[in-house]
């Protein structure tokens, strides 16, 4: 609603397709939520209310800004677009998830703060009630020296003898692990990323990105003729005002 405000403030039309805009920000913003909510369950338990909001932030705060800027950057890329519709729904977009970026970092944080108070409570309450575990099961050398000075159950008691350590046997995933920290893995790894990257860049480059209604009908149709004239009167009627 922010950033629909903000634009049709600015004079930007409205169409259809971006009715579709609230849904894809909401799918986005709940990832971003169960990051922050991951980062609180990793935090420091029973540290204060403010010390455990700033390292769940700052556990999260890495991983919610790298995807909200990546999302920004790959929608933003469409405003280069040449149909209008495209770069409409691209720049909605790209306010819309650079608003629930930053209303996740402090909006959604702050109004977690509130809610997880209760939890806070119930943590104490656990702890404060929490009954030390010797208390309740006694250890099995206590059990034993106890039972060792019966002399009937001192025959019954068996004689421990502990087991002889060997080396674990690493199986095809330890062993593939351990190569991936080498430094052949790691050079490996970046040559293949920049290649990628390379071979993405010129193929991107090489794509026609210019669309013609015409071609989603047959040849010869008379939705042809029809599908001109909607195009001029389209066009027209969402000529946007310059973005860059």
């Amino acid at each position: 609603w922010t950033s629909g405000g903000i634009l049709f403030w600015l004079g930007f039309p409205f169409s259809n397709i971006l009715t579709v805009v609230p849904f894809l920000v909401i799918v986005i913003g709940i990832d971003d939520a169960f990051l922050v909510l991951a980062g609180w369950r990793q935090s420091t338990k029973g540290a204060p209310l403010a010390q455990r909001i700033a390292e769940s932030v700052a556990i999260s705060g890495a991983s919610v800004t790298v995807t909200s800027v990546t999302d920004v950057l790959c929608f933003a890329i469409g405003l280069f677009a040449n149909m209008p519709v495209v770069r409409l729904f691209c720049l909605f977009t790209s306010l819309a998830l650079f608003i629930d970026y930053v209303y996740q970092m402090t909006f959604f944080t702050a109004v977690m703060s509130f809610i997880v108070r209760r939890q806070i409570r119930l943590d104490r309450k656990a702890i404060e009630n929490k009954v030390a575990p010797e208390v309740i099961i006694p250890s099995i050398e206590k059990l034993k020296e106890k039972l060792s000075e019966k002399p009937v159950f001192a025959v019954m008691m068996p004689v421990f003898t502990p087991p002889v350590k060997t080396a674990p046997v690493k199986g095809r995933l330890e062993i593939f692990i351990e190569w991936l920290h080498t430094k052949t893995a790691k050079f490996l790894v970046l040559l293949i990323f920049f290649i990628h990257i390379g071979v993405s860049g010129f193929l991107a480059s090489k794509v026609n990105t210019d669309f013609d209604m015409e071609n989603l009908y047959l040849e010869g149709s008379p939705l042809t003729l029809i599908s001109r004239r909607m195009q001029v009167i389209f066009f027209k009627l969402l000529a946007l005002p310059s973005v860059l």
